[in-house]
């Protein structure tokens, strides 16, 4: 069961497990221990734990220099976005099961060459039919996903990004609210 860490409109966090008040850094020591962690607004009740990990590798990035490469930060500005769902679905790619059938059915297609049952030349032909298949399936994967995003831009239907970029600046313009607001009420009790 993860850790539920609520954030208030104040931005403080707060650990329901330990029932206390925390910081980033507390959170991230969570994680490290391979703690499994929840970031609730508190408010809306929405599960915003990829943003405070976001923040928490902002700290990581300031407090460290070079803790990631200058041009993959300028690139990651400049795209918008896009280039982080592009490295996400390369992990991903990468972690996929279908890399390790792939590396398993080559095992296995080897191990037939080696003991005399394929030849080289047969056993080429069979992996690389074997292999095409998981490649026209990603192929036709990213063609259709393509396809999608190219739908939703023509009939101008906001996608998930759009909506986080607009969650973002009513989040900022409320902070700023809240900030007047305060100024406000310390000018009336100082006045």
């Amino acid at each position: 069961m993860p850790v539920i860490i609520k954030r208030y409109r104040n931005r403080k966090l707060y650990n329901t497990q330990s029932k206390r008040y925390v910081t980033l850094e507390e959170i991230e020591g969570l994680i490290k221990e391979h703690e499994d962690v929840q970031v609730i607004d508190n408010s809306t009740g929405n599960d915003i734990t990829s943003t405070t990990l976001s923040q928490i590798i902002f700290e990581l990035e300031k407090n460290q220099a070079g803790f990631l490469p200058i041009n993959l930060l300028f690139s990651l500005v400049q795209s918008g976005g896009n280039r982080i769902d592009e490295i996400r679905r390369n992990i991903f790619n990468t972690l996929s099961l279908t890399h390790h059938y792939d590396v398993e059915i080559e095992r296995r297609v080897n191990l037939l060459i080696e003991n005399g049952e394929l030849s080289q030349e047969a056993g080429t032909k069979v992996l690389n039919k074997l292999l095409m298949v998981s490649s026209i399936k990603e192929d036709f994967q990213e063609n259709v996903e393509g396809k999608i995003v190219e739908f939703l831009k023509q009939r101008q239907i906001p996608t998930k990004n759009d909506f986080l970029i607009l969650i973002k600046k009513i989040d900022s313009l409320s902070k700023r609210i809240e900030d007047i607001n305060n100024v406000d009420a310390n000018k009336v009790e100082m006045g």
